[in-house]
């Protein structure tokens, strides 16, 4: 019968893949699963709720097909306006304000 000196005795180990390949084999935090340096130190890991893996939507298809409406919509606005403004500017010789009216009400809408 071999004493319990003679065997290695059944530690717990890190078992965190070094750089080298093989096993971390220093013990494990108290209460923890790895070893100081590779997790198991206080403080370590994600911050609570994760800030860092929100997602801000700026490339999903929602956001760019929004942002397209409203570009769409910004260019629709000038082009409306710069066709008010020629019409503005060929009522300001017109002494007849009918004229001027007709002609807003008959520019053509996108």
């Amino acid at each position: 019968m071999k004493k319990a000196v003679d065997q290695p005795l059944a530690v717990l180990r890190c078992g965190a893949k070094t750089r080298s390949g093989s096993p971390c084999r220093n013990p494990p935090v108290k209460g923890k699963r790895r070893c100081r340096m590779h997790g198991g130190a206080a403080g370590s890991g994600a911050p609570v709720g994760n800030v860092n893996a929100l997602k801000h939507g700026y490339y999903s298809a929602d956001s760019i097909a929004e942002r397209r409406q409203a570009t769409q919509l910004l260019n629709d606005s000038y082009d409306f306006l710069s066709q008010l403004e020629d019409v503005f500017n060929l009522g300001a010789c017109a002494s007849n304000s009918e004229r001027i009216t007709d002609e807003i009400f008959s520019i053509k809408r996108h």
